[in-house]
């Protein structure tokens, strides 16, 4: 089987994203298996990379928007010989458009993983004429994209719900071409060690941008400071992005920066001590598809306290696994006080949350759905 990934990225390289991470533990599974001939990555980068049945082709060298890079990909959609016979793999659904047109002539079949809701950053960039003039285009093109495309993966069933929300009847026209994968990871590189000792603290992790609502971290700390004082606790956020430096003067102004410490951005190996060490994982995101560091951090046998968005209810449902709160501070607080009273984690519940999220398990999945749209054809 020949399989053709396509993502603003180069899943060699170490960056930010849990969509990335996704991708990194994916291709790594993938390349590993004896029937899967080869596989090509049509991402970003500045070099063609090839080892042994991979083979790295760089759409862009640099980044750009997403509308470029699927302008960009027609050029490779008219390839029949690479093509041929192969499955387009995409990660969002404009990326499968090219491929999905054209596939009369070049052959291939296409699978898009929903990663979670379309048009956001979008949103939070843009207003008004236009916003919605864009958001019209797009959206009609979007619907293509889900016609024309073979199978769908959503990554969580809140991403199934906002497409749902979006487009009427969105889950049942596709519900014979659609079926949910969740979240992975890589248990090479994230478990839990004894080894390493707790620390005072929590811990955030993840990118530094709007829809992870940093600025509630900031007045969870302000609204209790005396506790964090009092209890000699603070919050570790690790990441970088877009709002660094206003979150920077917003810390300082509201006089908690020993409360709520940036550490910046670390490398995957790093993360893996961080979960460790911490007492519990602070996820408060407007709304997100999985989380990946949810995941990470049950991995590591790190409690999590968070909002309910993404797949964090029916995770966090087994029992032993953290806490589920209302997206107010004071819900927060009480989680953290439980925690700083000594909480029972569930290393039972967290390993069998695990081995059906390995890369491994999930890479299985995606295989069998890769061969019954070849069969279909």
């Amino acid at each position: 089987m020949k399989i053709i990934e396509v993502y603003q990225c180069d899943p060699l390289v170490d960056v930010q994203g849990g969509g990335v991470k996704y991708l990194q533990m994916l291709t790594q599974e993938l390349r590993k298996r004896t029937d899967v001939e080869k596989i090509i990555f049509l991402g970003q980068g500045k070099n063609y990379k090839k080892s042994k049945n991979f083979e790295f082709i760089p759409v862009v060298t640099e980044k750009c928007s997403y509308v470029m890079f699927a302008i960009k990909l027609f050029r490779f959609a008219l390839n029949r010989r690479m093509l041929q016979g192969s499955v387009v793999h995409v990660h969002r659904l404009y990326f499968g458009l090219p491929f999905s047109i054209l596939k009369w002539w070049n052959g291939c079949r296409i699978v898009c993983t929903l990663h979670g809701r379309t048009f956001e950053i979008f949103k939070e960039k843009e207003h008004g004429f236009k916003l919605h003039a864009s958001l019209f285009i797009f959206k009609i093109i979007e619907k293509i994209s889900i016609w024309l495309t073979d199978f769908l993966v959503p990554v969580s069933p809140e991403v199934v719900s906002s497409f749902d929300a979006k487009y009427k009847n969105f889950e049942s026209k596709n519900r014979t071409k659609m079926r949910i994968l969740t979240s992975m990871v890589d248990v090479s590189k994230f478990s839990s060690k004894d080894s390493i000792e707790k620390d005072k603290s929590f811990c955030f992790v993840g990118r530094l941008s709007d829809v992870k609502d940093i600025p509630f971290l900031i007045r969870l700390a302000k609204n209790h400071k005396l506790f964090f004082e009092t209890n000699n606790v603070h919050i570790n956020v690790y990441g970088d992005g877009e709002r660094k430096a206003e979150l920077e003067n917003a810390i300082l102004s509201e006089g908690v920066e020993n409360i709520l410490i940036l550490k910046g951005e670390k490398n995957i190996n790093e993360i893996d001590h961080i979960f460790n060490e911490s007492l519990a994982t602070i996820i408060c995101s407007k709304h997100e598809a999985g989380p990946t560091v949810l995941i990470e951090s049950l991995a590591c046998g790190t409690p999590v306290i968070s909002n309910d968005i993404g797949e964090v209810r029916s995770v966090l449902d087994a029992g032993g696994l953290g806490f589920l709160v209302e997206k107010d501070t004071e819900s927060y607080l009480s989680a953290m006080s439980a925690v700083l009273e000594g909480y029972k984690f569930s290393k039972k519940n967290a390993d069998i949350l695990i081995n059906s999220r390995s890369s491994k398990f999930i890479s299985n999945q995606y295989m069998k759905i890769f061969r019954s749209v070849l069969v279909s054809k």
